[in-house]
């Protein structure tokens, strides 16, 4: 995926990282509207997400998307 970034220069992107709660779901639930847009992604670039799985359910939220799941486990990185 090719951006440009006024003023930075033109970038091109083949991964992208994201983490779970807080920034794509919310209290176990992915955000509304965050579902269409991760698909879409995907079909651009590689989508990784790295959670702690605090709620246990990532892999129910995110398996039908496609999108690699990578838990992270305390006092590991």
């Amino acid at each position: 995926m090719d951006i440009a970034i006024p003023g930075k220069g033109n970038y091109t992107i083949e991964h992208l990282i994201l983490d779970l709660n807080g920034t794509i779901a919310l209290d176990g639930r992915i955000i509304k509207g965050v579902r269409e847009k991760l698909t879409e992604l995907n079909r651009k670039l590689e989508v990784m997400v790295v959670t702690a799985d605090t709620n246990r359910n990532a892999e129910a939220l995110l398996g039908d998307l496609g999108i690699s799941v990578h838990k992270v486990r305390e006092g590991h990185a």
